[in-house]
């Protein structure tokens, strides 16, 4: 997300600034999970909730709060708390 610039330095791009490209492409034949806007409501608020007791947990202890993740998002760092 960065741009190089012509004087060498490079612009950071805040999300918000960053186009977001819709996915156009159809649900795949071989998804079989009911798509309802109700679980997706639900889902979002537990991931809200757990981002913010984590965040919580790390202003009150930082070293604890890496020991004992709440929430873990992406491939490497589920390997990595399931390794630990």
């Amino acid at each position: 997300n960065c741009l190089q610039l012509e004087d060498g330095q490079q612009d950071v791009k805040s999300p918000e600034k960053i186009r977001k490209i819709q996915n156009v492409h159809s649900v795949r034949e071989y998804v079989r999970q009911a798509l309802d806007p109700n679980l997706d409501f639900l889902v979002s608020r537990i991931v809200k909730t757990l981002f913010e007791l984590q965040r919580r947990q790390y202003v009150k202890d930082p070293i604890k709060a890496k020991a004992r993740r709440r929430l873990v998002l992406g491939m490497r760092e589920v390997q990595r708390g399931l390794r630990s």
